[in-house]
């Protein structure tokens, strides 16, 4: 093999890793309410007043990936609640990067619900998470980005806004 088809084969190999690198780098998609700490916050009412709930992301989004939500839930009131008929849906989706040619819009992501029957408790006056609950992550609800067949730059270093709705009973 003459050293010109080596140092091409070499090449094309250094330029695919590179390309692979790239859209790796292109596709990562972060879930923030723009300050990187939270994915969204939101109260609902419980049956003597109210209870907030919020959540993190574990890690970056990609196309084609779902992450898991670590939700929190904050009950103000002096009595214990049970959270139930938890929800979690896409609102907004800001994406710096989008354009006519590469759009970024609530219909490039997904959210598969947290597990049907999950029930938790949160002390008076208390904030937990669901990892602090013990629930376990198969229950959680995830977030993905779908992974379509058209150009998805746009969505590169997106941000979204996630909206929660809850049902509350006072224990």
């Amino acid at each position: 093999m003459s050293s010109d088809v080596r140092d091409r084969r070499v090449r094309r190999t250094l330029v695919a890793l590179l390309f692979l690198f790239l859209l790796w780098w292109l596709f990562s998609a972060v879930i923030s309410d723009g300050t990187g700490s939270k994915a969204g916050l939101s109260s609902a009412e419980s049956g003597s007043g109210s209870f907030v709930i919020s959540g993190d992301i574990t890690r970056l989004l990609a196309p084609g990936t779902s992450v898991p939500l670590d939700l929190q839930f904050t009950n103000p009131s002096s009595s214990p609640i049970s959270v139930t008929g938890v929800t979690v849906a896409v609102s907004e989706v800001h994406a710096p990067h989008a354009d006519r040619v590469h759009p970024c819009t609530v219909d490039d992501f997904t959210v598969n619900q947290v597990a049907d029957g999950l029930k938790v408790t949160v002390a008076a006056g208390a904030t937990n998470t669901l990892t602090g609950l013990n629930v376990a992550r198969t229950q959680w609800p995830q977030v993905a980005m779908r992974n379509r067949a058209s150009n998805q730059d746009g969505c590169v270093g997106a941000s979204l806004t996630l909206a929660y709705a809850a049902s509350g009973a006072v224990k």
